[in-house]
């Protein structure tokens, strides 16, 4: 389950870290106004250094320094009784304001701006402050105003020809239309920011471009391209290490990481981030990064490991008011539905008590509600449980809004408290049934409604018994095996997380140990230096002490001589001891280099023998295929044969009879038949090749291919190969293929493979669509090419059963399969796709809508 505060609150993290690179000499600014502000004696000096002091504090996570510096400012400005508002000091105030989150106060004070500006007609301070509320807006979801705010202070940057402003303006616009679906009118508005940042050869806007790339990518579930953009930003931070840019763009690559099931990396990441933020005191940075590694190790089904985390997100969270209100409820309730989970009742309703204290918006005390009455209701307390559930119900009846989690555990009350319970609830007894299937009804739609795949999974359970109870036995058998059907499905997810789990923590303590070894041996280099050194200079010591006493008597002369000739010949022996202590560590690092170099040859041994055999199984399929399309050309070199007897016969008739004329055009027809028998004898040898080719390890070598020819072949192998599997399966398929294409150079073995796949996926969703469908039901499966631009489109269109859209991320995962056990090894779209882009440099896209069908498009560079 994703924790809430990720859904509630990013649109506060996005605002909070947003042109967080604008803070790069934050530090150095604090500390020159500080010292400044140290030595002045003016008040009117003194207030300016006091309202920036508390505006450059606030972007740096020390919410409460920056509000201490503009109480004092406040307190002077009152002092001196100025006749007009002062502006520095009220934009500095909703500066603060801004980075504790609090959007509508900001908005305030920046109008109040706007409104001197227009009265001084001063554009330069009133596009300032239209800036700040585009932002603000953005953050609180006013994605309209926003936009419409943020065209009317590009315009003003654009006039006034400020290329940093309006590269920021720009992107903004860029995320606003991203926000609303617009990917290609985002992506244009991004390169077109990136220009005017790039022309403005300021540092910290081309990073916040940059990232803005990144950050779209990520958005849109393209976690390497967000990589490859951060990694531009990587140079441009050297030296910057501590500041929040830094720190930012680790949190952002971490949680890339985490998407793509790089967990070792994502938790590396998200430490680092909590090392920073703690060596420089700031408590938002610790608090998210606390927060990210306790969903890391939710993800991983580790609830101990993420409660102690989130537990320690808590603590930073609790300093800065402002802002960790915020994410201090979330915590608490996901903090309670883990310990929920380890059977720990009693500290998850102290827990879930506390989140309905601390939360701040409707969800998360409806959340909260739900939390207490399924926790009460799990010890069987179903008089705590009635009140919690109808207060829940009741709240957010009167925010009108639907939790159906609280119908759900509602409609679970009824049906076992007792009598007394319903009583005391305002219900009658004589009524229990009804209204159970009423609340249990109602919370199983929304989620249906919503596509809550995880609580349509506990709607039936409760459903099937309910009508257990009821004695409906047909339906509670059909909720309960859709119950199961669905536990089964993630039970497998969860394995295959428990799998990602595993090779996280391996990989984690894999880096940890080789680390501490590194350490380790730098720093026994280290002392051995050191030893030396020390050795060289007791060694210099004596001989000085020699060269003095050369005046002494032989025999102390000698004695110096043999008291350095021993401590020589320690030294000496110490040297060899520690060479030979070194030569040990460096056969051991050989070996261990040598036995992973091992490991790597079996792994990707075992790859090629995978790949292989899921080649194997594909070529499995096609052979119903094959032996239709060879039967053909054998049927008809048969016919043909017995045709060319029987004209042999005519012609050695008229040859007897002296008829040459007659003979001679029986000679030609009998030509023309061997001409036939030849060419599809010919026609059957070359299915038989490509079946070979298939099979065969692919050499790598591109050469130029008859794409139409070949996706041809591979369409009605698949379908024919279909067909014998399942005599009754019937289903129609259309090609609409271009003429006059390029022919590019392609593993030809490969891309046919890719599209065999493509085909079998298309009439095996036709197929079990036409099962469930009814009689007016027609599978169809449509296959087209053509040539755009400088790429060519290989086109497959089923109207089958369509992808849902809680897995269409995972089609691409290798072993990620939807066919039942034994029908499907989960490799066919891995495999594709690795064929497509990374062999070919090529893009595979799919668009899907599930019930109606599906569409997959292969593009090939030309």
């Amino acid at each position: 389950m994703k924790p809430i505060y990720l859904t509630l609150f990013l649109p506060l993290f996005l605002i909070i870290c947003f042109n967080a690179s604008a803070q790069k000499h934050g530090q150095a600014e604090i500390d020159s106004l500080k010292a400044r502000l140290a030595t002045e004696k003016r008040d009117t000096a003194r207030l300016t250094l006091l309202c920036k002091l508390g505006a450059a504090y606030a972007p740096i996570g020390q919410a409460d320094i920056a509000a201490k510096y503009i109480h004092e400012a406040e307190a002077l400005n009152k002092k001196l009784k100025p006749k007009y508002t002062n502006v520095l000091l009220l934009r500095s105030s909703a500066i603060v304001d801004f980075y504790g989150a609090d959007m509508v106060g900001t908005i305030a004070k920046f109008n109040r701006i706007i409104a001197i500006a227009d009265s001084t007609h001063n554009e330069a301070q009133k596009f300032d402050a239209l800036t700040f509320i585009a932002r603000c807006e953005i953050g609180m979801g006013q994605k309209d105003k926003s936009l419409e705010h943020s065209q009317q202070t590009l315009a003003y940057f654009k006039k006034v020809g400020n290329n940093k402003r309006i590269s920021a303006e720009m992107g903004r616009i860029a995320t606003i239309n991203s926000m609303n679906q617009k990917r290609d009118k985002a992506l244009a508005l991004y390169a077109e920011a990136l220009k005017y940042a790039t022309a403005s050869r300021d540092t910290t806007t081309i990073i916040d471009s940059y990232s803005n790339y990144g950050e779209f990518y990520m958005d849109n579930g393209e976690y390497q391209k967000a990589l490859d953009w951060f990694a531009k930003v990587e140079p441009l931070l050297k030296g910057y290490e501590a500041t929040p840019d830094y720190t930012h763009l680790l949190t952002l690559q971490a949680t890339c990481y985490q998407y793509i099931g790089n967990f070792s990396k994502a938790i590396e990441g998200f430490l680092l981030v909590a090392k920073i933020a703690a060596s420089k005191s700031n408590n938002f940075e610790l608090m998210q990064a606390y927060f990210d590694l306790g969903y890391v190790y939710d993800q991983l089904h580790n609830p101990q490991k993420a409660i102690d985390l989130y537990k320690k997100a808590l603590i930073p969270a609790r300093k800065i008011p402002q802002i960790g209100a915020r994410y201090i409820s979330a915590t608490e309730g996901e903090i309670a539905r883990l310990l929920l989970s380890l059977n720990d009742y009693k500290q998850a309703v102290e827990y879930n008590k506390m989140q309905l204290k601390d939360a701040l918006n409707p969800q998360m005390k409806a959340y909260a509600y739900n939390s207490l009455a399924d926790t009460y209701f799990k010890i069987k307390d179903y008089s705590n449980a009635m009140r919690y559930a109808k207060q829940g119900l009741d709240y957010s009846k009167t925010q009108k809004f639907t939790f159906a989690a609280l119908h759900t555990v509602m409609g679970n009350i009824i049906r076992d408290a007792p009598d007394k319970v319903l009583v005391e609830g305002g219900l009658a007894p004589a009524k229990r049934n009804e209204e159970m299937l009423k609340y249990l009804k109602k919370g199983f739609d929304y989620d249906v409604q919503t596509k809550n795949t995880r609580e349509i999974k506990d709607d039936h359970l409760a459903l099937s018994l309910a009508y257990e109870k009821l004695h409906n036995y047909p339906l509670a058998l059909t909720h309960y095996k859709r119950h199961k059907e669905m536990a089964d499905s993630l039970a497998e997810q969860t394995q295959k997380s428990d799998a990602r789990q595993k090779l996280a923590e391996f990989e984690f303590a894999k880096h940890e140990d080789s680390l501490k070894y590194a350490q380790s041996l730098a720093t026994q280099r280290l002392n051995e230096q050191m030893r030396l050194q020390k050795a060289e200079i007791q060694s210099k010591r004596y001989q000085s002490y020699f060269y003095i006493g050369g005046l002494v008597a032989l025999v102390v002369l000698s004695g110096f001589i043999a008291l350095n000739y021993n401590n020589q010949r320690k030294a000496n022996t110490r040297i060899s001891e520690a060479n030979n202590e070194l030569s040990k560590q460096q056969q051991e690092i050989t070996t261990q280099r040598d036995q992973l170099a091992e490991t790597i040859t079996d792994l990707k041994a075992a790859q090629a023998q995978l790949i292989q055999s899921e080649k194997m199984a594909s070529l499995g399929e096609l052979t119903a295929g094959i032996a239709h399309e060879i039967q053909n050309p054998l049927n008809f070199v048969n016919n043909f044969s017995e045709v060319g007897t029987e004209i042999l016969a005519d012609l050695n008739e008229e040859l007897d009879k002296g008829d040459i004329e007659e003979a001679r055009a029986i000679a030609t027809e009998l030509h023309q038949t061997l001409e036939k028998i030849n060419h599809h004898g010919k026609r059957a040898d070359g299915i038989v090749k490509g079946m070979l080719e298939h099979s065969r390890a692919s050499t790598g070598q591109k050469e130029a291919t008859d794409i139409n020819n070949l996706v041809d072949e591979y369409l009605r192998l698949a379908y024919h190969g279909l067909r014998a599997k399942d005599k009754s399966f019937n289903a129609d398929f259309a090609l609409n293929l271009a003429e006059d294409l390029p022919q590019p150079k392609v593993i030809a073995q490969d891309i046919g493979r890719v599209m065999l796949n493509l085909f079998n996926n298309a009439f095996y969703a036709v197929q079990q669509k036409q099962k469930t469908a009814g009689a007016g039901y027609k599978p169809m499966v449509k296959l087209s090419t053509q040539l755009k631009g400088k790429q060519l489109l290989l086109t497959v269109e089923d109207n089958g059963t369509g992808i849902p859209d809680a897995i269409k991320d995972k089609i691409m995962q290798p072993f990620f399969t939807t066919k039942p056990t034994g029908q499907g090894t989960g490799l066919g779209l891995s495999l594709s796709y690795d064929i497509v882009v990374k062999a070919h440099g090529g893009k595979i896209n799919v668009e899907s809508k599930e019930g109606e069908g599906t569409v997959f498009v292969v593009a090939l560079g030309v």
